[in-house]
């Protein structure tokens, strides 16, 4: 085979540089998000409470580690924002991934084990981002890395949508999610939802939950990738229709959930060509 006709030697997909802008946005909104848990509304960092426990830190020292965390976030989205580079990616991926494990390791939380899952798109949006606009030394983003980014995207989506049907389920009757539905209904309709509706409310979202998730896992369609983003979307703003001012960081760092199928969405639509199938003759007779 020539070397021009080696899938994954050929120029960089047509649309990346769209997914690249989205994944920018993205990375910058959750980088926000975290700085606004802490500067905002001092939200319990669990990778620090670890630190804290295992090198004897006062409550000073933890103090200025995370304001000096919650800064770096904000250089770190600029950066981003302007041009993502490894100096700006690498640290939020090690980051995120380790507030994940804290969180484990410290039972952090309601269902803490089910915190990675639910978090996992904070890292994995920009370890995507790093393969499709790898800087320096400047990648061009070919075929593999982009098929790479976007698989990595669809299983991140999956793992978030998984994690929040188990937590739907298991947040009956009085979990926070159940509170959440309460408020979100409240905000929406001016009245209270009916108690009885809660369970069959938390197990549709379970539902919806699980459905997307196996959708974005096995099939490329077009429709399901659009509802994962509007899903995804709808659960990363209920935090803020609910609670206002108080959910916006929650909001900010959750929507990877709507971001990472959008990315994927369009490098289907920008850089795949679906054609129809050719139906071939048995020719074993001639």
């Amino acid at each position: 085979m020539a070397e021009r006709d080696n899938p994954f030697e050929t120029p960089q997909p047509r649309g990346i540089r769209v997914v690249q802008g989205t994944l920018r946005v993205v990375v910058v909104a959750q980088c926000l998000g975290t700085a606004a848990a802490w500067l905002h509304h001092r939200r319990e960092n669990p990778l620090l409470q670890l630190l804290g426990q295992a090198r004897d830190l006062t409550s000073e020292q933890l103090l200025s580690a995370q304001n000096g965390i919650a800064a770096a976030m904000i250089v770190l989205a600029a950066l981003t924002l302007l041009r993502p580079s490894t100096f700006s990616l690498l640290p939020v991926i090690v980051y995120q991934s380790a507030w994940n494990i804290a969180a484990v390791l410290t039972e952090s939380g309601e269902f803490p084990y089910l915190q990675p899952a639910l978090r996992c798109l904070l890292a994995i949006v920009p370890l995507a981002l790093l393969l499709i606009d790898f800087w320096p030394p400047r990648i061009r983003p070919t075929l593999i890395l982009c098929l790479s980014s976007v698989s990595l995207l669809r299983l991140g989506t999956a793992a978030t949508f998984i994690a929040h049907g188990l937590f739907s389920l298991w947040s009956f009757p009085d979990g926070s999610l159940a509170d959440l539905l309460r408020n979100v209904f409240q905000e929406a309709r001016g009245e209270e939802l009916p108690e009885v509706l809660i369970g069959p409310g938390l197990a549709t979202i379970a539902a919806v939950d699980f459905s997307l998730a196996l959708c974005v896992v096995v099939s490329r369609l077009k429709t399901m990738a659009l509802l994962s983003v509007v899903w995804g979307f709808a659960l990363a703003a209920s935090h803020t229709l609910a609670f206002g001012a108080t959910g916006y960081d929650l909001t900010l760092q959750s929507l990877g959930s709507a971001g990472a199928p959008l990315a994927v969405l369009l490098f289907w639509v920008l850089a795949v060509r679906e054609q129809k199938p050719v139906y071939l003759p048995d020719d074993s007779d001639r």
